[in-house]
């Protein structure tokens, strides 16, 4: 978790936390020798730590020249009050309802780190207790890791191992 490794990072220049998912799962970003200082601490220290199979760059100061074709989609389109509040990973805070605040919003989602423990421990201080995974990923995990040992439910929409209306119908069931 970024817990762990915050200090070890702080002392080596061009790596940046990317993703902060869960109590035991970080992903970092940096140049390539800043990624092997990193590792070499971390292996140092018996911390478990992996390169991921692609480079991306997101989440981090390194995405900065994406921001000038990102801005140039978002203001084509037509943003709309949501009926249900939604939350940045990035702020912890609601989205914003004007365009321009929302495009300055999705801009930091791209040169700044995914908060998603801390918003997971918001959210259940604020009373969240049922987790809903729309869409692929381990974001149930994420939150089990997080919450574990309080009162909560996760589950996912749609897994690989079933067709989608079996699942649909194992969250309406489980909701229920």
């Amino acid at each position: 978790g970024f817990e762990k490794i915050k200090s070890i990072i702080d002392g080596i220049g061009n790596i940046y936390l990317s993703n902060d998912n869960c109590t035991n799962q970080a992903v970092l970003c940096g140049e390539r020798d800043s990624i092997e200082k990193c590792r070499k601490i971390l292996n140092e220290k018996d911390i478990f730590n992996q390169i991921l199979s692609f480079k991306s760059g997101f989440h981090s100061p390194f995405a900065q020249e994406y921001i000038p074709e990102l801005k140039l989609h978002l203001r084509k389109l037509k943003f709309m009050a949501p009926r249900i509040p939604i939350f940045s990973s990035t702020t912890l805070s609601t989205y914003p309802l004007d365009t321009e605040e929302i495009i300055k919003l999705q801009e930091q989602h791209i040169l700044h780190p995914v908060r998603f423990r801390e918003l997971t421990e918001k959210l259940y201080t604020e009373g969240f207790r049922v987790f809903i995974q729309i869409g692929a990923g381990g974001l149930t995990g994420f939150i089990d890791d997080t919450l574990m040992g309080k009162d909560f439910h996760a589950i996912a929409a749609s897994v690989p191992q079933r067709p989608a209306l079996s699942q649909v119908k194992r969250v309406l069931a489980s909701l229920f």
